[in-house]
């Protein structure tokens, strides 16, 4: 057995997979909502004995690697040594000598950390820098430990001394890593001159780095902020800050508060608010929604607080909506961000978090306060810009309440602040390119088609093996013998299994031997969701059984009863004899249906 199919059996699924999905037993299998979509209804199987998983909403499937590839962003090998080391197997095939471009870049990027962490905490070059975090950013020794900090100096001779003369790394490699770029044949380091934040994965592995411009340093040919650029391992959209330390503590207390900057996000941890990522910026992104998602239900926004104006905030905010997340705003009285409240204050940064408002009333009462001193001009501003704001509300009921509430602060009625959000929809709706309209629409009716199209039957058939499979699997041999199956492709999947030398074989057994035509319908059909009580199952058994029989001799009935019309319509006496019958069987078919709906 090789090293994969050992790591494979020895890890359980159900486990690996239930540490990031709330899985609940389903029959034989396990069920949760989709991690790879947003759903509110759960389509996402587990099944302990196939060692596999798929959701039957966006589709996603397959083993225990491929989920820690699509959940964790991890490469083959990456998963397969996760996975090995988790159940106590030593690789000793090929596997040991392979490493991914990723897993290099990745510890290419630990090494470049360690380098900037030891410049700051142990060479004189870094004193400033240190002294700088410590006295005017107020940060612990211990925290800036915690979260390896470090520092790039002005001096290039440190950094090319250490990599290319000591470590013997190529320019070419630190550049795809986004630590230098190239200039007239000299490499740069991009980080120069600045506090350099390391930028983990959930998983704490250092994608890339964040800068960030010291006093002394500061002139105008540095920009004050700087991040990697994209690489193989660095993406700006899927990334939080802190999130590989933040993420039990936000799954603790089911809600997430999420800041706009390293310094923000480290100030909170520091001082005791650990459920705490960071974003860049206010623009959050619907693959940093998904991935809070996955913790919590609560979100708390800990921006600047001139925020409620910015429009990449505004985006944010809805994509939190549509991920179906309640959404709260924190406030910090006279400071201007949690890093400040923070530093000079920590209650009132835990009473802002504490007492955060419903994200609508936090923009909606903005508005009001933007525009209190504009005089007669200020009902007409608001309402153009609440009207906007109210029409990003999806719940109908939560924009009825706001509707009513602006009503009242503006003195006119609900019905008038109601007309203005359907004017405001109507006008946004002919923005629309309507030729997109009519192909999407077409598209999406003509799935919807394609799904009435298939048989009823059919359904009915991949149910009762299903159901089978769960109960007794010789049972499936009696059922087709039967005629109750004669969908063709689980007559083949049937047809094996009889050939097969051995019946009392399990199913996963079943689906090793299967041609991989057959394999991957096989491996879907023990994945349906079927009842946990064996006495459930027997009853929905004998129920499909009796609904395919009897639409099967009613199908025979309708043949039968089409050769009887034709000779009684051509009139030939030499068919007598085959009329006989025919009516013969006709009257045995009908009988039959009827024991059928008594046994029932």
């Amino acid at each position: 057995m090789d090293d994969v199919s050992i790591v494979k059996q020895k890890t359980d699924i159900v486990s690996v997979i239930g540490e990031h999905v709330n899985l609940k037993k389903a029959g034989r299998n396990y069920k949760g909502l989709c991690p790879f979509h947003n759903e509110k209804t759960p389509s996402f199987m587990v099944s302990p004995e196939l060692q596999i998983f798929k959701c039957f909403g966006c589709g996603e499937s397959g083993d225990v690697f491929s989920f820690l590839q699509k959940y964790e962003g991890m490469e083959f090998y990456e998963a397969l040594v996760s996975l090995a080391k988790r159940s106590g197997v030593a690789l000793r095939g090929s596997f040991t000598n392979q490493k991914s471009d990723k897993a290099y870049l990745l510890e290419l990027n630990a090494l470049v950390a360690k380098f900037y962490h030891y410049i700051l905490t142990k060479h004189p070059f870094g004193k400033y820098a240190l002294d700088y975090l410590i006295k005017e950013r107020r940060l612990k020794p211990a925290t800036i430990s915690e979260f390896n900090l470090g520092y790039s100096p002005q001096q290039p001779s440190l950094f090319h001394n250490f990599f290319f003369s000591k470590k013997k790394i190529s320019p070419s490699d630190l550049e795809k890593a986004g630590i230098v770029y190239i200039k007239d044949g000299f490499a740069i380091d991009r980080f120069r001159g600045r506090v350099v934040f390391p930028l983990a994965d959930s998983r704490g592995n250092i994608c890339g780095f964040a800068g960030r411009i010291t006093p002394r340093d500061s002139n105008k040919e540095l920009a004050k902020y700087i991040n990697t650029p994209e690489t193989a391992v660095y993406r700006k959209s899927e990334l939080l800050y802190g999130i590989h330390l933040a993420k039990r503590h936000i799954k603790m207390q089911k809600s997430a508060v999420v800041v706009e900057g390293e310094l923000d996000m480290i100030s909170c941890y520091q001082v005791g608010v650990k459920n705490v990522v960071a974003i860049k910026g206010s623009a959050l992104t619907s693959d940093q929604a998904h991935m809070l998602s996955r913790l919590c239900s609560k979100i708390i926004l800990a921006f600047d607080s001139d925020f409620a104006g910015d429009s990449a905030a505004k985006r944010g905010i809805k994509v939190l909506n549509e991920y179906g997340f309640e959404v709260s705003v924190a406030e910090f009285g006279k400071y201007k961000d949690p890093d400040e409240a923070a530093r000079c204050d920590k209650q009132s940064l835990f009473k802002g978090i504490d007492n955060a408002v419903p994200v609508w009333d936090f923009i909606i009462s903005s508005i009001f306060k933007k525009h209190a001193k504009d005089g007669n001009f200020s009902k007409s501003r608001i309402s153009r810009e609440v009207v906007a704001v109210l029409c990003e509300i999806d719940d109908l009921i939560i924009r009825s309440f706001y509707i009513n509430f602006v009503a009242g602060k503006l003195g006119v009625s609900q019905e008038v602040v109601e007309a203005q959000v359907q004017n405001y929809i109507r006008s946004r709706r002919k923005i629309l390119d309507v030729a997109q309209f009519d192909v999407k629409t077409t598209i999406a009716e003509s799935a919807n088609d394609n799904q009435k199209q298939k048989d009823v039957v059919e359904l009915w058939q991949e149910r009762l093996f299903s159901l089978t499979i769960s109960y007794d699997l010789k049972q499936l041999i009696n059922l087709y013998e039967d005629g109750v199956f004669t969908n063709v492709v689980l007559k083949k999947i049937i047809d094996h299994y009889k050939n097969y030398n051995d019946l009392n074989i399990s199913y996963a057994k079943l689906v090793e031997i299967l041609p991989p035509e057959l394999s991957e319908k096989a491996k879907n059909l023990a994945l349906l969701d079927i009842p946990e009580d064996q006495e459930d199952i027997q009853k929905e058994i004998r129920e499909l059984t009796i609904r395919i029989k009897r639409h099967n001799l009613n199908l025979e009935k309708e043949m039968i009863l089409s050769k009887i019309r034709k000779i009684e319509v051509d009139g030939n006496d030499k068919n007598e004899d085959e009329l006989i019958n025919l009516q013969k069987k006709f009257n045995q078919i009908v009988h039959k249906i009827a024991s059928l709906a008594l046994d029932r």
